[in-house]
């Protein structure tokens, strides 16, 4: 098979599943199935990943055709791993990248709004959640259903800037592209066209750009913990493929909810705690991001 020439490697929660969405409709782009095959952060658990060889790896990509010229993925914690980007260099020393970049303080609140809905975490509370992280990077406090720790660490999740410096140092800045969410928010076909142009393909036309992966939370009863606990039982028998049923029973299982805002002295203290890296970041993309640094409203 050839080989995967773009790599959607994060940031979670950074508007990754809507792009990767508009992409995978273009009649020249092989999008993966699913959207994260998770093969090379291979310093994860391998209850956190999907396809743990190359076979697996390969048929992620079973729709590809002569047509296609350019064959893409969307995992979003190769930019967190500490050794995916190396892997997939190692795998295709041509290929592409693209980093979604969003305020670190949202970023952290909706991931963990994300982990407590799918049942990696297990503390509502996002600040008691943030409070944490030391006893859980010392293997204390990990969800039973968590499969990987590392993704209950929030602050170096979110420390963007520190991630983009170990990425170019190892790949070319003219193979990656950089999208500030803001931005795609405000302006999605016109990011997408960039996008498409990146990668050297023409523009398709697309005039519909809807919102995707709005914040959800869980409905209380049985069924979401029937769902749960099968959900265990196959990452333990080794079933990776989804089966599709929590996709289909969603409306049934969850509710969408606006998340409520950070109380203003917490905000305060996430903002001082990622400050340095945010002018890092600010720096490596040649942007000025300051504006992340006031208080404001959560719309995912």
């Amino acid at each position: 098979m050839r080989k995967v020439n773009l790599f959607v490697i994060g940031a979670p929660k950074s508007g990754t599943t809507a792009i990767c969405d508009y992409l995978s409709g273009h009649p020249k782009l092989c999008f993966s199935e699913p959207k994260e095959p998770k093969y090379f952060h291979t310093d994860f658990s391998n209850r956190h990943r999907y396809a743990l060889n190359e076979s697996d790896y390969q048929k992620c990509f079973k729709n590809l055709s002569e047509e296609h010229t350019v064959i893409a993925e969307g995992t979003v914690w190769y930019l967190y791993s500490a050794v995916a980007v190396k892997n997939i260099l190692a795998y295709n020393p041509c290929a592409k990248f693209v980093v979604m970049l969003r305020d670190p303080v949202d970023l952290a609140y909706s991931l963990h709004s994300q982990l407590y809905y799918g049942g990696d975490e297990d503390e509502k509370d996002f600040a008691k959640a943030w409070r944490l992280q030391e006893q859980r990077g010392q293997g204390k406090n990990i969800p039973f259903k968590c499969r990987d720790a590392k993704s209950l660490q929030y602050g170096e999740i979110a420390k963007l800037g520190s991630q983009i410096r170990e990425l170019l140092s190892v790949v070319d800045a003219k193979r990656v592209k950089f999208i500030v969410y803001d931005e795609f928010c405000n302006d999605p076909q016109s990011i997408y066209r960039e996008l498409l142009e990146f990668v050297d393909l023409e523009y398709d036309d697309r005039v519909e750009f809807p919102r995707i992966n709005e914040n959800r939370s869980r409905r209380s009863g049985p069924l979401p913990l029937l769902m749960d606990m099968g959900k265990l039982a196959k990452n333990r028998l080794g079933i990776r493929r989804s089966l599709g049923l929590w996709r289909l029973l969603h409306p049934v299982l969850s509710h969408k909810e606006e998340r409520p805002l950070l109380p203003e002295r917490f905000r305060v203290e996430l903002q001082e705690y990622f400050a340095d890296d945010l002018n890092l970041l600010s720096t490596l993309v040649g942007k000025d991001l300051s504006a992340w640094n006031q208080c404001k409203v959560i719309e995912e």
